[in-house]
């Protein structure tokens, strides 16, 4: 069976990255199919596959640049050649490759991620298009495909326009995270996932930590919070870590606060696989499905629950947190995908 893989883009790692990379180990003669892509700027095994893009790739050099030229999409989809060879093309996008034409015998699988915790930039282009371009992902999605999402919530939304789809859950590498147990960790200080945080947020979060005189740093991307790292001081922002680095930060820290509104993202997953706490802004669901995992409203209510997590009732219970996240590991997203593309 001939398989080829597509994606959005291949131009900083993020988890459609490791979902393409999973594929890839599934699938190793599979070739990849991408909107964008710039060599050697993702490093790992996908450089080593036959990469085919679209001219986006000479104009795009990260996510945010492909969020400013997104209304050209839809053209760069049509003009990407795919091979009639293919009995089965996978892809694994926000909305973008869904647009990849294949041809008609090719069995097509889409798995659509759950992209609310996205803070990238838009351009003025892309708002002046942005229905245009929502109708043709919503129009892409409704074929014949196969559809698998990331959440329940992706799921029920999508049968309420007529869609059917199947639930696969995402997956964070639970191997390379474990529950340390040292005496020099005191769990004093607080991680903050700068991700999906605008600087008027982060902001307001430092300031308050601060007037109570709480350690904390900001990790993960923090690009779109240039401005206020040079207000504050690079020094609280940790910025992106391979998980090498990451783990130890997590295991010793006091625990995350996370206002990611995707329900399973990757850095409260991998914080509770490294036994600590995460306060996640109003998810209600996912906390009854986690344990540890607190729910917050707003920032009132945030600093209501803060001195929860530095409770050290926590550190008795920090296996039981990494068993919550254990389904949530890469073998089993493997096996799910390869019990759908037989059913």
């Amino acid at each position: 069976m001939k398989i080829g893989i597509g994606c959005d883009h291949i131009l900083e790692r993020d988890k459609s990255i490791e979902m393409v990379e999973a594929l890839c180990a599934l699938f190793p003669e599979a070739e990849i199919y991408t909107l964008a892509h710039r060599p050697k700027q993702v490093l790992g095994p996908l450089e080593r596959k036959k990469i085919h893009s679209t001219f986006l790739s000479h104009k795009v050099s990260n996510h945010d640049d492909l969020k400013k030229y997104s209304y050209l999409v839809p053209t760069a989809a049509k003009n990407l050649h795919i091979t009639c060879s293919l009995d089965v093309f996978i892809d694994v996008s926000s909305g973008l490759s869904h647009g990849l034409k294949t041809c008609k015998k090719t069995k097509r699988f889409s798995y659509l991620l759950d992209v609310r915790g996205d803070s990238g930039s838009k351009g003025i282009l892309n708002k002046i298009f942005s229905a245009y371009l929502e109708s043709w992902k919503k129009k892409n999605l409704l074929d014949n495909r196969t559809l698998w999402v990331e959440t329940p919530e992706l799921e029920k939304s999508l049968k309420e326009i007529g869609r059917e789809s199947k639930v696969l859950r995402p997956f964070v590498k639970i191997e390379d995270f474990k529950v340390i147990k040292a005496k020099g960790f005191t769990h004093s200080a607080f991680l903050v996932n700068a991700y999906s945080l605008n600087c008027q947020r982060a902001k307001q979060i430092a300031d308050e930590l601060k007037k109570k005189k709480l350690k904390f740093k900001f990790i993960g991307s923090d690009e779109h919070l240039a401005d206020l790292k040079k207000a504050l001081g690079e020094d609280i922002f940790f910025g992106e870590k391979c998980h090498g680095e990451l783990a130890p930060l997590l295991s010793s820290a006091a625990g995350l606060i996370d206002f990611d509104k995707h329900p399973y993202s990757p850095l409260a997953l991998e914080c509770l696989a490294s036994g600590r706490p995460v306060l996640k802004n109003g998810d209600e669901e996912s906390s009854k499905e986690l344990t540890g995992l607190i729910p917050f409203e707003d920032l009132n209510d945030l600093f209501k629950k803060l001195p929860s997590l530095s409770n050290e009732s926590w550190t008795d219970k920090s296996e039981e947190l990494r068993r919550g996240v254990v389904k949530f590991n890469e073998a089993r997203f493997k096996t799910q995908v390869k019990k759908f593309l037989e059913s």
